[in-house]
């Protein structure tokens, strides 16, 4: 009698220390598991929110790069056409102008002339 309660004594001791091992067994395994589980996670979100944020910025930054850019260019061929086309209609405006006023100089002074010198004049 007292052997078979020293048995079922001693199997009930086993057996609440094999369960209290597997229970801190499988829950160190699982937080272990959980931790890591979560730091993968973590880890992919902010890569993602990461990769998103230096496409955003990149992408703002080369759409104001290309709006400056495009502006100075549309800038620069305004100034040079506005320029070459002012150019162009101040010449041709002064030679018309010299034009009509040699023009009209050698008209005058050669009626001046004419009349002054004609063998004709009383």
């Amino acid at each position: 009698m007292h052997q078979q309660l020293s048995l079922q004594y001693m199997t009930l001791l086993s057996l609440q220390y094999m369960t209290l091992l597997s229970l801190q067994y499988m829950t160190l395994l699982s937080l272990q598991y959980m931790t890591l589980l979560s730091l993968q996670y973590m880890t992919l979100l902010s890569l993602q929110y990461m990769t998103l944020l230096s496409l955003q910025y990149m992408t703002l930054l080369s759409l104001q790069y290309m709006t400056l850019l495009s502006l100075q260019y549309m800038t620069l061929l305004s100034l040079q056409c506005m320029t070459l086309l002012s150019l162009q209609c101040m010449t041709l405006l002064s030679l018309q102008y010299m034009t009509l006023l040699s023009l009209q100089c050698m008209t005058l002074l050669s009626l001046q002339y004419m009349t002054l010198n004609c063998p004709y004049s009383t």
